[in-house]
């Protein structure tokens, strides 16, 4: 299906809910992570990577991004809203693969 130019509104529209879903799951991941991170790190699992749905609060730990990515998408389904850290280390920004486009499917 070729992309197609969407108007502003629906910009506005799509822009809102991206900020706002990206805002939440840095909340309650980082609220779960607080609490998660300890029990990972004493099962051994310093500096892998973890993946944790907001809302049910299951996860998935990989060896790195790679791996855990494709571990959240099989057990915890696509679609889900997550949020992604590496496990004992300090908390960074970075863009998993998120964008923001004026351009839609």
């Amino acid at each position: 299906m070729p992309r197609r130019q969407i108007s502003e509104e629906e910009y506005e529209a799509y822009a809102a809910e991206f900020n706002r879903r990206s805002t939440l799951a840095q909340e309650k991941g980082e609220e779960i992570r607080k609490t998660l991170e300890p029990k990972l790190i004493a099962e051994g699992f310093k500096g892998w990577h973890a993946y944790v749905d907001v809302y049910t609060g299951r996860y998935v730990v990989g060896r790195d991004y790679e791996e855990a990515a494709k571990k959240a998408k099989a057990e915890l389904g696509s679609g889900r809203l997550c949020w992604g850290f590496d496990i004992g280390v300090p908390p960074q920004i970075y863009l998993g693969g998120a964008f923001l486009s004026k351009e839609v499917a």
